[in-house]
């Protein structure tokens, strides 16, 4: 079954040269290559990265052993002190024909010299650290600068500097990108010209006639005006006739005004009077000569005003060739300076490919020691605590808040350190259920006996035979609660260990779970319980006991 695949999980399946391969090799959450192989107590192997984003969701239930219908509860639940290293599969695949899984890279080589490949690898695909697109790394340089939609490039029409995803959207505001007038066709017209060509320059725009109010083309109002000069004429002697007929009506009504209303009139004779004046003008105008609007038809230049336009061309001509030569030596020493600041640039780019490897080849020596280091924490913390006599006083920090752990099925019991018989005997532990197990479950405190396997299991006497006391302490001494035990030498509990720990044995109802809420007593002092495990060992035998198996029955005793 195939979980979810981490950045850091395993490797592609197509890793292998040989695609026929044992399966043992893929990760059974991940289903890809192994990479840093984890084996759980259930016997599964699993990536590091994929088995530990797992366990830091809380405990779970090994998926493969879901899957093959196997679930042992003691086996198949994925904690952290139970997962290991599998150095042993990690021999065996070192020596696996592999290939670069990188596009366009052709290495081939085994599989533990992959890594260090890997680590400088010019085809891996790597994000680009402007646009966050992923390309290989060898074609990174020319992304960056030939195809990023986020690379700087500047206006060709106005050398204003913006992104090349942004360049369409500038291109519509751009002052100086050049269009097409719709009138005329004119091309290549920047932006910010535009309503000036369409109100002065433009030879298809539109132009009134003050005589015949007609709309004419600019390149034909000339025409328009020459052709038409009789008619406008005409139009203007018309308009002086009409003006004049209106002029003598209104001195004919002057007679007959009151006198308030003779200044008003005389007003507006006035006006009248200007109006004819105006029109005289304009008629003397046609007739002398043709009408023409400035700007249409230019008159031909004066031989004196053509050669000093033609001085100040020189002129100007002779200042761009200065500023030409300069422009030129300024470039010259720009590429000088690039080609020198590249060259600066490949060999710290080799010192920087450099310095990352020894990076990598640091990194991974110090995390092979903080596992050393954490695997002697962990051995020093159990000798610390360890006990050669039998006897075990267990100190259990934090009870409530793992009795709510324990209610909520996470975790739902507690381990003790280990402690022995003697220096060379038996490995024992206890295990504590704060919510209950079994009948126990729910109402009572449980607390079981366990047999662990330990380095000299093979010189002991099988099976264990020894009285078990379990003691809760009050911690106000008064009343402490005990409950001890002869084994069942045929219980498979107390035969010699055939892995970690045996089966638990012990007391499923140990003490009722009010009684521990109860404030009278004091059980549980500063949220701080502490149990004392003692082992009778007045009598060890030296050889196998044929004995009747002792009465397994307990009671339970409270000292007052």
């Amino acid at each position: 079954m195939a979980g979810p695949v981490t950045p850091d999980g395993g490797y592609p399946v197509s890793l292998f040269v040989q695609q026929e391969f044992d399966k043992k090799f893929l990760c059974n959450l991940c289903q890809r290559i192994l990479r840093e192989p984890i084996q759980s107590f259930c016997g599964h192997r699993f990536c590091k990265r994929c088995i530990e984003i797992v366990i830091s969701n809380g405990l779970q239930m090994c998926p493969q052993c879901k899957q093959e219908g196997v679930v042992e509860e003691e086996h198949s639940v994925l904690k952290a002190d139970k997962l290991y290293p599998d150095n042993a599969l990690k021999r065996e695949m070192s020596q696996i024909k592999v290939r670069c899984v990188n596009p366009g890279c052709s290495w081939q080589g085994i599989f533990k010299e992959f890594e260090n490949h890997a680590s400088q690898c010019q085809y891996q695909m790597v994000p680009c650290p402007q646009c966050g697109n992923v390309t290989s790394q060898i074609e990174l340089e020319d992304h960056k600068t030939k195809t990023c939609p986020k690379r700087l490039v500047n206006c060709r029409h106005c050398g204003q500097l913006t992104t090349s995803a942004e360049m369409s959207e500038h291109s519509k505001v751009c002052p100086k990108y050049p269009l097409m007038c719709e009138l005329c066709k004119t091309k290549k017209i920047p932006r910010d010209r535009m309503e000036e060509h369409l109100s002065s320059e433009c030879q298809n725009r539109k132009l009134k006639c003050p005589f015949d109010n007609q709309m004419v083309e600019a390149s034909r109002f000339a025409g328009h005006v020459e052709q038409s000069a009789g008619n406008h004429m005409i139009y203007v002697i018309r308009q002086a006739s009409n003006v004049e007929q209106r002029v003598n009506q209104l001195k004919e009504r002057i007679d007959n005004l009151s006198g308030s209303e003779t200044g008003l009139v005389a007003h507006q004779l006035q006006k009248m009077f200007d109006r004819m004046q105006q029109l005289e003008g304009v008629v003397q105008n046609l007739a002398t000569r043709p009408m023409a609007i400035s700007g249409t038809q230019s008159q031909p230049m004066e031989s004196g005003e053509m050669q000093m336009r033609a001085r100040h061309l020189e002129i100007k001509t002779d200042t761009f060739e200065a500023v030409v030569t300069t422009l030129h030596r300024d470039i010259e020493q720009c590429i000088t300076t690039l080609e020198t600041t590249d060259r600066q640039r490949r060999v710290d780019k080799e010192k920087i490919v450099s310095i990352q490897r020894n990076i990598v080849t640091f990194e991974s020596a110090l995390a092979q020691k903080d596992i050393k280091i954490n695997e002697l924490e962990v051995r020093i913390e159990s000798l610390e605590c360890a006990s050669y006599d039998g006897i075990l006083i267990w100190k259990i920090p934090e009870f409530r808040k793992r009795r709510l752990e324990a209610e909520q099925g996470k975790p739902f019991s507690i381990y003790s350190p280990a402690f022995y018989t003697s220096r060379t005997g038996y490995k024992m532990c206890a295990r504590m259920y704060p919510n209950g197990d079994g009948m126990g479950k729910g109402s009572h405190m449980s607390l079981f006996f366990v047999i662990m396997r330990g380095s000299y299991d093979a010189l002991l006497s099988w099976p264990f035979a020894q009285r078990v006391t379990f003691m809760l302490i009050d911690q106000n001494n008064r009343e402490h609660v005990m409950d001890s035990f002869q084994v069942d030498k045929t219980s498979s509990s107390f035969q010699r260990p055939t892995t970690d720990m045996n089966i638990a044995s012990g007391c499923p109802l140990f003490i009722p779970l009010r009684h521990l809420d109860d404030p009278s007593y004091g059980y549980i002092k500063e949220d701080t319980m502490f149990i004392k495990t003692v082992v009778d060992t007045s009598n060890l035998p030296v050889l196998n006991d044929n004995k009747t198996p002792a009465d397994t029955s307990s009671q339970k005793k409270v000292n007052r």
